[in-house]
């Protein structure tokens, strides 16, 4: 534990004083800048670390640094013409013992026909390493905004569905209730046209590549939304790893409460010798208040034919292709989900979410701080707790204590 924590703190050490060295260097990037929009091109930056502290009720703490590098360049030919460019460099620290697949920053996505080696260091997948530099380039699309259309060729970020927490559309689905920073969306390998059909309907549809265009890899979709009784459908159809999806949501507003109902069908289609994987449907109704402009109160129920009551069969689920291939994380059938999000003061945040498992009777508690003392620094502290029998899906091995940093440049 020492060791580990040691080397975070080194690490976090290096991180603060690179931040302190590079303050004139960016203060002059920025001036730069304002010279170069002059010629449409733009630089940016985003800094960040996370140390989390991992507790265990039969084991000691385990620490886990990371810092995350990314820089940002975008080159504008006229108003409708862009190319945009995010490179990222991960450096990442962990005591012994520590997996390195419990990294919540370092999260990509498979839908990539080519990509750099994510690994910088070490070059070999060594188990007791517990230094590692890996990088992503993580958007590479130029975008052109016609009359009626936009189009993007190239990596970039897409997020499908309507619902706060879990949406049932969104098959492209790379975050999980564990990841911290979930700023920016990985990008993937897609050609993609938004349709304006005029009356506030669009057509939004995208081929997506993965390795060698493989089907198996690749995917596709269409998503139509049009007003229906001054609310708001949406339909999808879509192919993914040979499995079809179709799935719909409705957003709408009653009595100043938002409501979002949806819900999505996918049959798995023959992977490779295995033409067993059943089709499951997943639901999810939420319900978006704001009783005071400093607050929001969101509720979510979902449900999840993939998953098992179970918890004994949990680990079955893994094979499956619901969770392998289809972007889900929640192991139960039915969950319930309620958020506060508060802006105690201009500068300050809180939030507190709790997502029960109804099967199990586990949940699990995220508390968070953010606090912006500066235009560009934002500073947060989270603690996520699980509640369970050990068994269960939120069980009290699931506690982590974050301190996080974000610097904009």
């Amino acid at each position: 534990m020492k060791s580990g924590l040691k080397q975070t703190s080194i690490l976090s050490l290096l991180l603060m004083a690179q931040f302190t060295l590079l303050q004139p260097a960016l203060l002059a990037a920025e001036v730069d800048d304002s010279r170069e929009n002059e010629n449409d091109i733009s630089l940016a930056g985003v800094l960040k670390s996370f140390n989390q502290a991992y507790f265990k009720r039969s084991d000691s703490a385990q620490f886990l640094s990371e810092n995350n590098y990314r820089f940002l360049f975008k080159k504008n030919w006229d108003e409708s013409s862009s190319l945009h460019i995010h490179y990222a460099l991960f450096a990442i620290a962990h005591g012994k013992g520590l997996a390195f697949q419990q990294s919540t920053q370092w999260t990509k996505s498979r839908y990539r026909l080519v990509d750099l080696n994510p690994r910088i260091a070490p070059k070999s997948d060594s188990t007791n390493a517990t230094l590692l530099l890996n990088q992503n380039l993580d958007r590479l699309f130029y975008q052109n905004a016609f009359d009626s259309m936009t189009l993007t060729l190239g990596r970039q970020p897409i997020s499908l569905g309507t619902s706060t927490l879990i949406s049932p559309n969104d098959f492209l689905q790379t975050f999980n209730y564990t990841s911290i920073d979930r700023d920016y969306r990985p990008g993937i390998d897609a050609v993609r046209a938004e349709i304006n059909l005029g009356e506030e309907s669009l057509l939004d549809m995208a081929a997506i590549a993965g390795k060698d265009f493989e089907r198996t890899e690749s995917a596709a979709y269409l998503h139509f939304q049009s007003p229906l009784f001054e609310e708001y459908l949406h339909l999808y159809v879509a192919n993914f790893r040979r499995a079809n999806l179709i799935g719909a949501s409705f957003v709408a507003s009653l009595l100043g409460v938002g409501v979002s109902l949806e819900g999505a069908q996918v049959w798995p289609g023959k992977q490779g010798t295995d033409n067993s994987q059943s089709p499951y449907f997943r639901s999810t109704i939420g319900l978006t208040a704001i009783p005071h402009s400093d607050l929001t109160v969101a509720i979510e129920v979902h449900t999840n034919e993939a998953g098992t009551d179970s918890p004994s069969e949990y680990g079955s689920l893994f094979s499956k292709f619901a969770y392998t291939d289809g972007g889900l994380f929640l192991l139960g059938r039915s969950y319930f989900s309620a958020s506060i999000s508060w802006s105690a003061h201009p500068l300050l945040s809180i939030g507190i979410s709790d997502t029960i498992n109804r099967g199990d009777e586990s949940q699990l508690v995220s508390t968070s701080i953010e606090y912006n003392p500066f235009e560009d620094i934002v500073l947060s502290l989270s603690f996520l707790n699980g509640f369970g029998q050990s068994s269960s899906e939120f069980n009290t091995d699931r506690s982590r204590l974050t301190l996080g940093l974000k610097a904009y440049f």
